[in-house]
C-alpha cells in the first residue's frame, strides 16, 4: 500500500514539474517572438520601402512623382557641410560642471582643479553675449548624483547670481557622467535650438551608466529644429585614459580636448564658440538659396500631392500594390509636416539680414581672440 501511495506521488510529480517546465517554456518563447516581431517590423519597412537619399521618401514614390531617390534635391547647393540645424531657433551654451572630490587635487596651475575651471567659468559667463543663453548644471554634489541645475537655458538669467553659484562650488562626491548625460537628454527632449554642451571632467567616475551609450542617445535627439554638439574638455587626464576617451569621443561624432595646461584650459570654449560661428555663416549662405530651397519644399508637396490623388487614391492603379498605397498615404502626410517646418524655419531666415549675423560673428571673434591671449 505504502509503495503505491509512493508511486503515485511520483507520478504526480512529474506531470507537474513536466507542465511547469511547459509553461515557462511558452511564456518566455511568446516574449521572444513577441520583441522578434517589433524589431522586424522597421527592418523589414527598410527593405521592401527602401530610401537611398535618407529624406523620409520612399524610392518608388520619389520616382512615380518625379523626384530625384538618389539625392534629396532639396538640401542646400552652396553650403554642404556647415550644419544649421536648430539655430534658426537660437543658440545655446550648456555646461556640465564636476564636484566630484578629485577636482579639489591640486592642477598644473597650483591651485585645485575645481578653482582653475572656475576662474575660466565665470569670465565667460560675465562676458558672453546676450544672443547665446547659457544652462548650467553639475554633476557629483553628494554621492553619485547627477544634473544639479545652476542656471536652466529656458528661464531668464541673472549673470551675477549665476556667477556666485559657481564660486559656490565645492568638490564632494563621485557623479555620475553617464546619467548626468541622460538627464540633459531629457531636458532637452522637444525643445528648439542649437545646443552647444560643453562637458568638463577629469576622468570617468566609478558611477552606474555608460558614457557612450548615453551620448548616443544624446546625439539622436538632432533634427533640423534641434541641433546637439557635444564637447568634452578633460583636465589633467592621466595619459592611460586618454585613448578610452578619444574613442568615446570619436563613436559619438564628439569632440574631445585633453586640457594639460593653463593656456589650454582658458581656451576651452573657443571650440563650441567656433561651432556657433560656422552656424552663422551658414544661415548667412543659406540666405542666398533660400528663394530656391523654399521653391523646391513647395514643388516637392504639390507632387507628392498629385501622385496621392492619380494613383494611391485610385482603385484601379495598378502600379502600386495595396501594402505600398497604404504605407505610402502614411508617409507622405508625415513628409508635409517636415516640409512645413523648414517652409516656417525659411521665412524666419529672411527676416533676419546677413548685417545682423556678421555683427554676432564678430562679438565672437573677439571673445575667442581675448580667452587665447
Amino acid at each position: 500500500m505504502i509503495y503505491k501511495i509512493k508511486s503515485l506521488l511520483k507520478k504526480i510529480f512529474i506531470f507537474n514539474f513536466q507542465n511547469f517546465i511547459n509553461i515557462i517554456f511558452n511564456y518566455y518563447f511568446i516574449i521572444f517572438i513577441s520583441i522578434f516581431i517589433i524589431i522586424s517590423i522597421p527592418f523589414s519597412q527598410a527593405i521592401l520601402f527602401p530610401d537611398s537619399d535618407g529624406d523620409g521618401i520612399t524610392d518608388k514614390l520619389e520616382i512615380y512623382a518625379g523626384l530625384n531617390p538618389k539625392e534629396d534635391e532639396c538640401q542646400p547647393r552652396k553650403c554642404r557641410g556647415i550644419s544649421i540645424q536648430g539655430s534658426i531657433n537660437g543658440e545655446y551654451m550648456i555646461l556640465l560642471l564636476g564636484q566630484n572630490l578629485s577636482m579639489q587635487d591640486k592642477s598644473f596651475d597650483g591651485v585645485t582643479k575645481l578653482d582653475s575651471i572656475k576662474s575660466v567659468v565665470k569670465d565667460y559667463v560675465q562676458n558672453s553675449p546676450n544672443f547665446i543663453r547659457i544652462g548650467a548644471y553639475t554633476y557629483g554634489r553628494q554621492g553619485c548624483s547627477a544634473f544639479d541645475e545652476l542656471q536652466s537655458p529656458f528661464k531668464n538669467m541673472s549673470k551675477s547670481n549665476l556667477i556666485k553659484e559657481i564660486e559656490n562650488l565645492q568638490a564632494a562626491g563621485s557623479g555620475s557622467i553617464a546619467l548626468t548625460i541622460d538627464k540633459l537628454r531629457d531636458e532637452l527632449k522637444n525643445k528648439k535650438g542649437k545646443f552647444n554642451i560643453l562637458l568638463i571632467i577629469d576622468g570617468l567616475n566609478k558611477c552606474e551608466g555608460n558614457l557612450s551609450d548615453s551620448l548616443k542617445k544624446l546625439m539622436a535627439l538632432n533634427t533640423f529644429q534641434t541641433g546637439i554638439k557635444v564637447f568634452i574638455a578633460g583636465i589633467d587626464i592621466p595619459k592611460d585614459k586618454i585613448g578610452e576617451l578619444e574613442k568615446i569621443a570619436e563613436d559619438n561624432n564628439v569632440r574631445f580636448s585633453a586640457i594639460n595646461s593653463s593656456s589650454e584650459l582658458k581656451k576651452i570654449f573657443e571650440p563650441p564658440l567656433k561651432e556657433v560661428i560656422s552656424s552663422l555663416r551658414g544661415m548667412i549662405c543659406i540666405q542666398i538659396e533660400l528663394d530656391d530651397l523654399i521653391r523646391c519644399e513647395s514643388n516637392k508637396i504639390n507632387q507628392l500631392k498629385r501622385i496621392s490623388i492619380r494613383k494611391l487614391n485610385n482603385p484601379i492603379d495598378k502600379d502600386f500594390n495595396a501594402e505600398e498605397k497604404d504605407y505610402f498615404l502614411q508617409q507622405i502626410p508625415e513628409v508635409e509636416v517636415k516640409s512645413k517646418i523648414k517652409l516656417e524655419a525659411y521665412d524666419q531666415y529672411k527676416k533676419e539680414t546677413n548685417g545682423n549675423y556678421q555683427k554676432k560673428i564678430i562679438e565672437l571673434s573677439k571673445i575667442i581672440t581675448t580667452e587665447t591671449r
